[in-house]
């Protein structure tokens, strides 16, 4: 045994393909839900989501499953979208805005 896993159990997978992993004892099931930008969304509306996530997969399992939800955060390029936003929009709104808030 290598120092790396002493002192650790290694879990004996029988098979793991299409999102399913099966042990001895055991099944694990994994599903990928559709992003939902999080940027623009408040704290209130992001627990509501996650709960409503987990909520919708907690019906689909058995009795003595779990269920984990996680929560994977990317940043947003906010300098990338506002050069781009710049080039398409209208030079005189842009100047007439940043003379507004005195940019």
């Amino acid at each position: 045994m290598s120092t790396r896993t002493s002192g650790r159990s290694r879990v004996a997978v029988r098979y793991f393909d299409d999102r399913i992993l099966l042990t001895e004892s055991h099944a694990w099931a994994y599903y990928r839900v559709p992003t939902v930008s999080y940027e623009f969304t408040t704290p209130a509306e992001r627990e509501a989501l996650a709960t409503n996530i987990t909520v919708a997969l907690a019906a689909i399992r058995m009795t003595d499953a779990e269920v984990h939800l996680r929560i994977g955060h990317r940043s947003y390029p906010a300098a990338e979208w506002a050069t781009k936003l710049d080039a398409c929009s209208d030079p005189v709104l842009i100047a007439c805005f940043r003379m507004r808030k005195g940019l």
